[in-house]
């Protein structure tokens, strides 16, 4: 189920993330606290019930072998005790149900100060954090105390059915004992197996954790059934268009834009372009813009409210969307780096890919200097903003990709590591579609000047 699920996450488009209810955080504890309770149902409850029945109807068959009086006075208090077993574990399965919602509030709130480190301790946040985590967990404090109390009660009724079955038990057989319609080794032998009815019963209280699992697999289905029109698994695009030939040529006719999450605010409006084959374009502007929009909605990121984006002559919709995005290669503003070595990083340009390959794609960028003495790029100190760059555009060379993407790409950078970051950029265009989004038009001016 958590293969499912995780696999399920990286089929979903990015307008399901870029819902709140939707955070890294809360899908990651949900991901975490639905299968342990769909797990602990499989591995344990469904067992515990199951010997508990079977239990509670071979007491009673013996019972009746032996004494079938003491059997019967037994069987009449078994729907007490069913009854206050099972009412609490209701009880407490309904009375945590609220709590569900706060303990996805909290996992997230614990991933974002994990991720936002930082941030934290840029701005003093310790402090406050640890008091956001603690309300929430004082929330859950107080529908637990609740539930306690009730449970207690229901737990207190239930031990006092026991123990008062089992003196009527004792009470009964000395009376037939004493007059001698009992004999004292089938008291025994119904005694045995009637006094562990009760014990039994309370093993029934894994029942509350049925109401759980059903909110768990309510939870995870609800995933597994969120539709996607955006899918980029080798196997889902197999019967898709692909040209036999990709040249890389890029149009927006008539494209209307809105994010899912505010469908009211337009980014483009009625936008039309062309980027042939091997152009360079520009694109510069303010922020919310719309300049990384375009760059979002060429990787298929999105799909347009309307008009068409069309590769090749081929609208996107109906694209091999596996086989596209290894022929578009992307450097952002602020490159993501996985926990692996700086070899295992490039080396997401093209899994593929020959080691001999990635050394000249990292040589290439520049970035060379962490393979020497033979290494594969493990490097214990950080890498720094210009690093990350370069090995963004290692990537791309590994990739060797017909349409270039440059979105920021140098921003982040001092004047100098961008002089330096943009010769590598420019040798990366070079015979190639690209498309650069900037802010300011002298970092276009610049790739120009060294392009010529």
């Amino acid at each position: 189920m958590r293969k499912r699920i995780f696999k399920k996450y990286l089929e979903l488009d990015l307008q399901f993330y870029d819902q709140d209810m939707n955070s890294p955080g809360s899908l990651l504890t949900k991901l975490s606290i639905d299968t342990t309770k769909i797990s602990a149902i499989v591995l344990s409850v469904f067992g515990s019930i199951i010997s508990a029945i079977g239990g509670i109807i071979f007491s009673i068959v013996l019972g009746l072998i032996f004494d079938w009086r003491l059997a019967l006075i037994s069987t009449a208090f078994l729907p007490f005790s069913l009854f206050f077993t099972v009412f609490k574990a209701y009880f407490r399965a309904n009375g945590s149900q609220g709590n569900y919602d706060l303990k996805i509030e909290a996992g997230s709130i614990i991933s974002e100060c994990v991720i936002s480190t930082k941030t934290i301790f840029s701005f003093n946040f310790q402090q406050k954090a640890v008091d956001i985590f603690s309300s929430i967990l004082e929330k859950e404090n107080k529908g637990t105390l609740k539930t306690g109390i009730i449970s207690g009660l229901l737990f207190g009724f239930g031990i006092f059915l026991t123990y008062a079955c089992r003196a009527v038990l004792m009470y009964s057989s000395f009376k037939f004992m004493k007059k001698q319609t009992l004999k004292y080794e089938n008291m025994i032998c119904a005694l045995n197996c009637l006094l562990t009815i009760g014990g039994i019963c309370h093993s029934l209280m894994l029942l509350a954790e049925l109401p759980k699992a059903r909110e768990a697999f309510r939870s995870l289905f609800r995933i597994l059934r969120t539709p996607s029109e955006i899918i980029a698994f080798e196997d889902v695009n197999k019967d898709k268009s692909f040209p036999s030939e990709f040249k890389g040529k890029i149009e927006f006719k008539n494209v209307t834009f809105a994010y899912p999450t505010k469908p009211d605010n337009i980014i483009l409006n009625n936008i039309s372009l062309t980027i042939n084959p091997g152009q360079h374009a520009a694109l510069v502007g303010f922020s919310g813009s719309g300049k990384s929009t375009i760059i979002q909605l060429i990787e298929r990121y999105y799909d347009p409210v309307e008009g068409d984006v069309i590769i090749d002559d081929i609208n996107l919709k109906d694209y091999d969307l596996y086989k596209l995005r290894k022929k578009i290669g992307l450097v952002s503003q602020e490159p993501v780096l996985f926990k692996r070595s700086v070899y295992e990083n490039i080396l997401y340009g093209k899994l593929d890919a020959e080691e001999n390959d990635v050394f000249q794609a990292a040589e290439k960028a520049a970035i060379n200097k962490f393979f020497k003495n033979e290494q594969k790029g493990e490097k214990n100190e950080p890498v720094s903003g210009g690093e990350k760059q370069r090995l963004a555009i290692a990537r791309a060379f590994l990739k060797d990709p017909s349409i270039l993407l440059l979105d920021e790409a140098t921003s982040a950078l001092d004047k100098e590591s961008e002089i330096e970051v943009q010769k590598s950029i420019n040798e990366l265009q070079k015979g190639r579609t690209s498309v650069a989004v900037a802010h300011r038009l002298s970092t276009i001016m610049i790739q120009i000047l060294f392009f010529i």
